[in-house]
């Protein structure tokens, strides 16, 4: 177990700041102490995140606790087992400066982890906005790199996700790092095993990019389905110009939100709001009647599986729906509702159904 607090529940622990600590077999451990001589500093350790297995601990601190640390601003550290790292250190020659570094990530067993910083820490990086960064097996990459010629524009990339395992991350900017972005509004790319980047959001059918953005919206566990939202008609299918749910999958773009019954698309939009483990089941809501057994105009949930769409909430009165999780598979929905769906329920207050679809 990890918790933080400012009591100073050890005896190493020598100022009254917050700090991390470890709870296991009984036994109680600073995560966050000062590693290098001298005497803690009154700064703040904030925990950020651990493997699956607990053996790896993440945690940021603007306190130099390690020597290579040479600025006063928030740093990544790692504590595994008994060593103490800093990850977001700089590479590339010359001092660190005084910019603060952000924790966004990491893979499940704690050997990839993902950080922002508008710091220069690599060669390659000649802007001084916001990179996403990659530290694994000892080595600092930066994921967020421009492809294409040309030198990087001042523009600001952020993480948005990864695969479980760490191989593909995912990336929003507004920079057309790559030819095929013909746009400088968000885009959703990936970085696959830190050597290829791929333009997520592209536009499919004929026709220039519009200057629309696209919001990474989640992905199954192993990176390979990505989900995202954009207003931008990017395939044929897609007659409106409001926010839909498009997915990823290889080198194929699918519009999940897409309608079904007969009838031009209206201008409501589509919210992706889950998926099961292995992304071939997808949740989204929307207030559009998609179906022709959507009878309350209201919004709902829907369910896409295997080229199909399925109506979960939209043939009963219309009410207040809220998908409040579901099962690995995706075989259990979980939803909250002010909808009496069984005679046992007499209020019009929120209660907890589950749903099993096919």
């Amino acid at each position: 177990m990890f918790f933080s607090t400012q009591e100073k529940i050890l005896a190493t622990d020598g100022d009254t700041r917050r700090d991390v600590y470890q709870r296991s077999g009984g036994t109680t451990t600073i995560l966050s102490d000062r590693v290098q001589a001298g005497a803690d500093a009154a700064v703040d350790a904030t925990y950020e995140g651990a493997s699956a297995d607990g053996t790896r601990v993440f945690f940021s601190t603007a306190e130099q606790i390690l020597d290579p640390d040479d600025d006063a601003q928030d740093d990544v550290y790692q504590r595994s087992g008994t060593t103490t790292t800093i990850l977001s250190d700089r590479v590339q020659a010359g001092a660190d400066a005084d910019i603060d570094a952000f924790f966004e990530g990491s893979s499940s067993d704690g050997t990839r982890v993902f950080f922002q910083t508008a710091e220069q820490i690599l060669d390659p990086d000649d802007d001084g906005n916001t990179d996403v960064y990659q530290r694994g097996g000892g080595n600092t990459t930066l994921i967020s790199d421009r492809v294409q010629a040309g030198a990087d524009a001042a523009t600001n990339a952020t993480f948005a996700g990864a695969a479980s395992n760490g191989s593909r991350v995912f990336f929003h900017t507004d920079e057309p790092i790559i030819g095929a972005d013909g746009d400088t509004a968000q885009d959703v790319y990936q970085r696959t095993s830190g050597t290829s980047t791929s333009l997520i959001s592209d536009r499919v059918q004929m026709g220039p990019d519009e200057p629309t953005p696209a919001v990474f919206a989640g992905a199954s566990s192993d990176g390979l389905r990505v989900f995202f939202h954009t207003g931008e008609k990017i395939l044929a299918a897609d007659e409106d110009s409001q926010f839909d749910v498009y997915q990823r999958s290889g080198t194929t773009t699918t519009l999940i939100s897409d309608r079904i019954q007969d009838g031009t698309d209206t201008e409501d939009f589509a919210t992706f709001v889950a998926s099961s483990a292995d992304g071939t089941r997808v949740f989204f809501l929307t207030s559009e009647s998609l179906l022709a057994n959507d009878i309350d105009g209201a919004e709902d949930l829907y369910e896409r599986f295997n080229g199909e769409t399925f109506l979960l909430t939209g043939a009963v009165p219309a009410g207040a729906f809220v998908l409040g999780g579901l099962s690995v598979d995706g075989l259990s929905v979980f939803v909250n509702t002010t909808v009496p769906l069984v005679g046992a329920d007499t209020d019009s207050a929120f209660d907890v159904y589950v749903t099993r679809v096919v």
